[in-house]
């Protein structure tokens, strides 16, 4: 939601990557992907409504952590690594400091304070 009550929403480009948020020591870019798919119901005028939209399918993160020690933090997150449950062992992956991590369900990573 807007400010004043308005709304906005994003459409991208088959394949394409984004920069979605540019900020000092923090970078968040994202890919799209086009899908076709129905909504049943809508409002309750029990018809279907066809939507042709996209997705956003990956994010990639670039940062620079740890105070003083302005490390480099890299993480993606990859739609493609889910399974039937919404789950996954490898969904995140990335580095902070040098030091390369796997994420999936359940998982953490602390880097630097």
């Amino acid at each position: 939601a807007l400010r004043y009550g308005g709304t906005a929403d994003f459409r991208g480009r088959d394949g394409q990557y984004y920069c979605f948020l540019s900020a000092p020591l923090l970078a968040i870019n994202i890919k799209t992907e086009d899908a076709t798919f129905r909504l049943h119901n809508l409002h309750d005028k029990g018809g279907t409504l066809v939507v042709e939209g996209s997705f956003i399918t990956e994010v990639h993160v670039v940062a620079r952590v740890g105070g003083r020690k302005n490390k480099l933090c890299l993480a993606s997150f990859w739609a493609s690594e889910f399974n039937e449950y919404n789950t996954g062992f490898n969904m995140i992956n990335g580095s902070c400091g040098g030091g390369h991590f796997f994420l999936g369900t359940g998982n953490s990573k602390k880097c630097e304070e």
